[in-house]
């Protein structure tokens, strides 16, 4: 008799809720898993899930950041420490409007995405 396979994920899902106005993102963190975020996107959080703000790409990128593109200095490092199970995180953008998610082909882990509104 063969024992039931189990498959685990390494990476984060994402599903959109409310895609018209006032939208926002359900992410499922596996366990040990991060993400990146603006300062001011995470609106809730389950348990083990650990916020905080983080100089992403060095000083002079965030120099660069805050005065040409007019976002925050810092960014948000989302992380789910738990080691079974999975953390939620729910997060949506300062403005009004609708988000759209899109799938890119040769995505590499731990590439960085770039979400505008």
């Amino acid at each position: 008799m063969s024992s039931p396979t189990t498959t685990t994920t390494t990476t984060p899902n994402w599903t959109v809720l409310n895609p018209g106005s006032f939208a926002s993102i359900r992410i499922t963190l596996p366990p040990q898993t991060s993400i990146n975020c603006e300062s001011d996107a995470v609106i809730t959080m389950s348990n083990d899930v650990t916020v905080r703000g983080v100089m992403t790409g060095g000083f002079f990128s965030g120099l660069a950041r805050a005065f040409l593109t007019n976002e925050s200095f810092f960014t948000t490092k989302v992380e789910y420490s738990g080691r079974a199970g999975v953390g939620e995180v729910l997060i949506a953008p300062s403005d009004p409007g609708g988000i759209v998610l899109h799938t890119l082909e040769g995505h590499r882990e731990n590439d960085d995405l770039l979400v505008t509104g």
